[in-house]
């Protein structure tokens, strides 16, 4: 294990502890899903443009080809019913770096609060 992998996990025996985990990991991630060669990150809120350069230039690292993107609900997603309306971000994920995969997460959490 690496330093960056202890973000991966919490060990509490507090229940609020664990709540306020669960709620600070889904405060704007929805879910994820991969889609061709993009992983797929659904979020509750739009990120701004600044946003979405921050985490390009920080996290750039992860992406095998191209960059960052936001991108719309994908013609699969679509045709799923998979939260269609929700808005996305998008990256051609080099399938390393899991744990900062979870600190991208984290950070796109960040923008917003976890009772927002």
């Amino acid at each position: 294990m690496s330093p960056h992998d202890l973000g991966l996990y919490t060990i509490t025996d507090s229940s609020e502890v664990a709540v306020d985990e669960i709620r600070r990991f889904y405060a704007n991630y929805h879910s994820i899903r991969n889609v061709g060669k993009d992983l797929v990150i659904r979020l509750q809120h739009e990120p701004t443009d600044e946003q979405i350069a921050e985490l390009d230039e920080d996290f750039r690292h992860l992406v095998s080809s191209g960059s960052i993107r936001r991108v719309g609900a994908y013609d699969v997603e679509r045709r799923q019913d998979d939260v269609p309306d929700l808005p996305r971000i998008a990256m051609a994920f080099n399938q390393r770096g899991y744990a900062e995969l979870r600190a991208l997460i984290d950070r796109v959490n960040s923008w917003v609060s976890p009772a927002s």
